[in-house]
This record gives structure tokens, sequence and C-alpha cells, in this order.
């Protein structure tokens, strides 16, 4: 018999899980470069600070991006030097946020995210700003008593393009793509393909982009659309309220100490404990967006014999 009462905690790059517990911490070194107060900060430098923190499922989603977001600013002004002192306004704002990640080291996750033998349900959240995408998805199991457990699973970023052409609703789409794509590896990987799963957006527009055939769109909806409803039907998706939305806090970002607190992330909406929103989620009006919409030329000819 295995007696974890005595057990060390295993670490893997700073991933840490206490067998005694069954919980993941985290553990990190990105302050050691602090001790040096007269070193420069400089885009190799915040790079490597970046790379030492290891979050493989995307639990820590909303600080990573404020980093990719800050990342992405200092290459568009600065594309060649690596080695260049970065301007002081920013490397106030990278100290003041490399200060505040000890906070991370306060969050403890558990393993256990419920019995699979339970009703399972999947619920993923998808959403988009003007610098981000992102999606996260909980795990809710119910067993017979009418207990309910939720836990966070997985969580994905991507930085949107520095292209200011890509609108809004395309972003957003691109988000429900990226959900998509992480609910079918999360699906794969707790091995039950029958497995109940609902899609949360806030963007009415994506809705309508997947309730029509995905010939009335043009290729860069349409391509997409067809990506999203292969793994996630139409009927899989339901509206929620932006304040709802839990993939909100990844689009946008938080410092290390919300996060660590942060109820909306770690736990989703209130309701799905509830189940008070699946009423919303097929009563919204979803309208066909006129928004891109293929145009399709038609020619006619009349023949006449006299």
């Amino acid at each position: 018999m295995l007696n974890f009462k005595h057990a060390q905690s295993n670490k893997t790059l700073g991933l840490k899980w206490n067998p005694c517990t069954d919980e993941f911490t985290f553990e990190h070194n990105i302050n050691e470069q602090a001790k040096n107060a007269d070193k420069q900060i400089t885009k190799r430098s915040l790079l490597s600070d970046m790379s030492k923190l290891y979050d493989p499922l995307g639990w820590l989603s909303p600080v990573t991006v404020k980093a990719k977001i800050l990342f992405q600013h200092i290459w568009t002004i600065n594309r060649n030097n690596w080695d260049e002192p970065l301007p002081a306004t920013l490397q106030k704002e990278w100290l003041q946020f490399r200060s505040d990640m000890s906070h991370i080291e306060q969050i403890k996750i558990l393993r256990w995210i419920g019995d699979m033998n339970s009703n399972v349900e999947l619920h993923g959240f998808s959403d988009a700003s003007e610098k981000a995408m992102s999606c996260v998805i909980y795990c809710k199991t119910t067993d017979v008593t009418g207990n309910i457990v939720i836990r966070m699973v997985a969580a994905k970023t991507k930085l949107a393009p520095l292209n200011k052409s890509v609108s809004l609703p395309r972003l957003e789409l691109c988000a429900a793509q990226l959900l998509a794509l992480l609910m079918k590896k999360v699906i794969e990987s707790i091995d039950k393909p029958d497995v109940t799963k609902h899609g949360w957006t806030d963007s009415m527009v994506v809705l309508g982009w997947l309730q029509v055939d995905t010939s009335r769109w043009k290729t860069f909806v349409a391509n997409r659309v067809r990506e999203i409803v292969e793994t996630m039907p139409a009927s899989c998706w339901g509206h929620t309220r932006s304040e709802d939305n839990a993939a909100d806090c990844a689009s946008r970002g938080l410092s290390p100490s919300q996060l660590s607190s942060h109820a909306l992330w770690w736990q989703g909406p209130t309701w799905l404990k509830t189940d008070e929103n699946k009423t919303e989620k097929y009563t919204p009006e979803i309208k066909p967006p006129q928004l891109e919409m293929k145009t399709t030329k038609v020619a006619s000819a009349m023949q006449t014999s006299s």
C-alpha cells in the first residue's frame, strides 16, 4: 500500500505536486535577477524571465498573457537589438510585474477533477480582445446524490495579430476555434468521447456564423466555422454574459495578485453549479449576421424566337 504521509513534493520545471494533499502548486525563480538592482532589463532578459514560468495546461494564462502582450509591444518598438536596455517606463512596468510574481506560489490546484463515472460535462468559454484570444475549459461532475464538483481543466491563449485590419468579430471567431481545438484534446485525454460538451461565448455574431451553413460565408469565416463545428456543433454553443465569461480574464490579463484569488477564473461563473444559464443558451434570437456574408453574382439569359 502506498503511504504518502511523509512523501515530498515532486517538481517538474517549477510545477510541483504534493502527494499528501494531491495539489499542484507553482514555484518560480523569476525574482532571482532582481537581486542585482543595477541590471538593466533587455529584450533578452525579459524573454528569459518569461521562459522560467512552466505552465503546460494554461492555468496561469491570465498572468502569462500579460507578459506576452508586453513582449509583443516591445518587439514593435525594438525589433533587432536584443541587448539594448528597454525604455525606463517599460522597465518599470516589467519590474512591477516581476515583483508581483510571488503571489503565484499561493495558488493551489487540486489534481482530482471529479469522478469520471459520474455525469460529466465539459464547459468551455472563449473570448477575444484587441490584444489576445483565449479559452478555458471546466469539468463539471454530478454524482448520484446531486453533489456537483467544478474544476478547471485547461486554458490557452494566443496573441492577436498586430495587423489592425482583423476585426473584433473575427478575433472572437478565432477564440472559438481555439476552444474547439483545446476541447478536442481534453476529450481525448479523459477518454470519454461521448462526454457532454458546451461552448459559451458573449459574441452574438459568432453564434450567428455557427448557425448557418459555411457556404454562405467568406473564406476566412467559412474555414474556421467548418473546423469548429467538426468538434463542437452549433447545438453545443450558447450565449453567456460578458461578466460571466471566464475567458475574459485571459484575453485581457490579470496581475499575479489578482489571479491568486479570482473566483471566476478558478471556478467559472456561479451558474455552472445551478444550471440557471442553460435556458439562456437557446433563448437569444440569433440572426445570421450580414458581416462576412459571401456575395454571389447571378447572371441570367433569355432566348426568344421570332
